[in-house]
């Protein structure tokens, strides 16, 4: 029942090697969460094999009614010890699995807080520019700059002014 076991799960070790380089050394792997899925929903299977068949081994091993000869109860021990290092090992590749997918979960995290963090910054150059074109577009006949003959090239200059200072704020701050 077990005998190429250990080579099958040597097998999907490499798979899991090879999925992790590419999430290494790529930005985002192609189809890199289904073949992960597929990894762990196999590896899931095969924990819950392992485990009948250790418990099986265990109650064979047991011999409570004298069925078997000695010989043959410690072939059913080694069977069974067999089957729960074959248990352990899939327990430890479940594990190297959620790893990969909680690298793989990290790296998009910090590509959405680079996104995040570039549309906070174009969104906080601008919001002063449309605070003062909303206040302008209000129409008032009694705003002092609309009737100067300075108020719109001033209002310019202004806008100019804020925006490079907030693009020299955030380049000083290393966030653009």
């Amino acid at each position: 029942l077990i005998q190429d076991d250990a080579a099958f799960l040597q097998h999907l070790e490499t798979q899991l090697d090879k999925l992790e380089d590419q999430l290494l050394k790529q930005e985002e792997p192609q189809r890199f969460e289904n073949q992960l899925h597929r990894c762990r929903r196999t590896l899931l299977k095969l924990s819950a094999y392992y485990a009948q068949l250790d418990e099986l081994g265990d109650t064979l091993a047991a011999n409570r009614n004298g069925l078997f000869s000695k010989k043959l109860c410690r072939g059913f021990e080694l069977f069974s010890h067999r089957a729960g290092r074959l248990h352990s090992q899939t327990a430890s590749l479940r594990e190297y699995s959620l790893q990969l997918h909680q690298i793989y979960q990290s790296k998009i995290d910090l590509k959405q807080n680079r996104v995040m963090q570039f549309l906070t910054v174009v969104t906080t150059v601008f919001m002063p520019l449309t605070l003062i074109t909303g206040w302008y577009g209000m129409n008032f006949t009694y705003m002092p700059e609309l009737h100067w003959r300075y108020g719109y090239p001033v209002m310019v200059v202004l806008g100019v002014v804020i925006v490079a200072g907030l693009i020299y704020w955030f380049k000083r701050k290393k966030w653009l």
